[in-house]
């Protein structure tokens, strides 16, 4: 298992191939040439490696519950309401609607303008709760409440525009779980030596969802999801994670590794921004979302560069 300072280095691979995958996501609905099929492709895990990698770290390093929801609080809650205030009125005037300040808190403060940081924050929560059920981390109390949990969002709280997307952050609690069943047993399952298994396992994932269409349906921002896409999640998932150990570590990889939330901020604005040039030279639609992505993508590594050169001093 390779460390540099402690760090994993599987664990930026996951997180940077998930984050550019969204990048992928976010230029072709920025653009307007969505891919049904890629879609399809990058569902079962790109995002939900994200919940399973939280769930991996909250049970490795075993923090008491106000370190965890002081670290929800102070480096996920309070940058996303920085950058969503900060880009409330930009949003606004590109979407081509009228001013309404009366959306700026549900929008920036509720958690409206990014869903994930919202349901990680909300996960993280409940995983404060469970902790503070009792001293012991059994594996059973935590499986088994995230379970609830994630079944509770499922058959009650549909609706995708709920505040701080509780409702996500529910049923993200099943991904924290496996995250943290990996973390338990992963000596005893050795995933990083069986990688032509967890390719397999990808590529099934990948064909049921292309065959079954609707009934495998994964999409957790939305709250669009079905028992089959959940177990096919899971599995494609941990199959992903298996694959990223197996990955040797690359600098730009683990730069984004360690940068991802700064990355997703600006997921949306970014390619926003880039489409609405892209789209005055006329090109065909693949080739505008593939530009879309590479220059996006190229603009906010720039600015995570920049950034942690300049954080040191604003620290």
């Amino acid at each position: 298992m390779m460390r540099d300072n402690g760090r994993l280095h599987w664990i930026d691979t996951a997180k940077a191939i998930g984050m550019i995958l969204v990048y992928m996501y976010h230029a072709e609905v920025k653009y307007g040439c969505e891919s049904e099929l890629l879609f399809n492709l990058r569902s079962p895990f790109y995002v939900n490696v994200f919940f399973f990698v939280s769930g991996f770290l909250l049970y490795r390093c075993g923090k008491s519950a106000s370190d965890i929801a002081r670290n929800a609080l102070l480096r996920i809650y309070l940058p996303s309401v920085l950058v969503a205030s900060l880009l409330f009125v930009p949003k606004m005037m590109a979407n081509g609607g009228a001013l309404d300040f009366r959306a700026f808190l549900p929008d920036a403060v509720g958690g409206g303008a990014f869903w994930f940081t919202s349901a990680l924050i909300v996960a993280e929560l409940i995983w404060c709760g469970i902790v503070l059920l009792g001293k012991d981390f059994r594996l059973a109390k935590i499986t088994a409440i995230s379970a609830i949990a994630a079944t509770v969002a499922i058959i009650f709280f549909r609706d995708e525009n709920a505040i701080m997307h509780f409702n996500s952050g529910m049923y993200s609690m099943i991904f924290l779980a496996a995250g943290t069943l990996f973390c338990h047993f992963e000596d005893k399952i050795q995933i990083d030596s069986g990688l032509p298994v967890c390719i397999l396992t990808m590529i099934a994932s990948s064909v049921l969802i292309i065959i079954f269409g609707r009934q495998m349906t994964i999409d957790v921002g939305a709250m669009d999801f079905t028992l089959f896409g959940m177990i096919i999640a899971l599995a494609s998932t941990t199959a992903f994670v298996g694959i990223c150990k197996n990955i040797p570590p690359f600098k730009p990889l683990c730069f984004i590794g360690q940068h991802t939330l700064l990355f997703y901020l600006l997921s949306t604005a970014v390619p926003q921004v880039v489409s609405i040039g892209i789209r005055q030279t006329q090109c065909s639609p693949h080739l505008g979302v593939a530009i879309v992505w590479a220059a996006s993508l190229t603009i906010v590594y720039f600015i995570a560069i920049l950034f942690s050169r300049f954080r040191p001093r604003l620290q």
